[in-house]
């Protein structure tokens, strides 16, 4: 099932103090994003019925546009993206809080370097491969892609049919643990299309800890 969560300015200013105050590292800044993310990862993964002892992942949709070099124009046309997962167990994630969540997912995004990408490239030409729909275990429960920003400027498209009130991923998103992120229709807020097994979204919505962040789900 599909839920959008909403996240006001304040909901994700105090994500974001909380993860930074758990880091407590002058060298490492805790985005906003990663802040959110982590969140919606523990508490997805905490209702997944997995043991400690098994493994879960976030995987997170990388631009590389300013990151190879030379760095690509922010808006040349297509996507230059790459898919990468942070990895613990589950007993891990869970014990070890908000801010060490964040950081994992911080870690594996400032990690994507034009080295990398080089590889990367120079690999799948050699292997090439057909990307498959569902993204590797999640029939598993035990992974959370997150795609899209909230910095892409979604409110000021204009079609001639009036100004956007919100806007929706297609139906092509709706893979199990997938989180389409959207800045939400109010300044500094985010929504979040989340799609998830019946039975993960319904302890989701009975969380009180997970729900303390949230301001709205439609």
């Amino acid at each position: 099932q599909d839920r959008v969560i909403h996240f006001t300015k304040k909901n994700i200013s105090d994500l974001k103090a909380k993860a930074n105050s758990e880091v407590g590292s002058s060298d490492t800044n805790i985005s906003s994003l990663q802040a959110v993310s982590a969140h919606m990862w523990r508490s997805i993964i905490k209702h997944s019925g997995l043991t400690g002892e098994g493994e879960t992942h976030s995987k997170v949709v990388v631009d590389l546009r300013q990151r190879v070099n030379p760095p690509l124009e922010n808006d040349c046309f297509g996507n230059m993206v790459y898919i990468t997962p942070a990895t613990t167990t589950v007993e891990e994630l869970l014990g070890r809080g908000l801010g060490w969540a964040a950081l994992q997912i911080s870690k594996l995004v400032s990690s994507q370097t034009n080295e990398n990408c080089k590889i990367f490239a120079d690999d799948w030409v050699r292997n090439v491969r057909n990307l498959k729909k569902g993204f590797g275990s999640r029939m598993a429960g035990d992974t959370v892609l997150v795609s899209s920003s909230p910095r892409f400027d979604v409110y000021r498209n204009d079609f001639g049919w009036g100004k956007p009130v919100a806007v929706r991923a297609g139906p092509g998103n709706s893979i199990s643990g997938k989180l389409v992120l959207f800045p939400g229709i109010d300044e500094g807020s985010f929504d979040i299309q989340t799609t998830l097994w019946c039975d993960v979204l319904v302890n989701l919505l009975a969380d009180v800890e997970f729900l303390e962040h949230v301001t709205t789900m439609v």
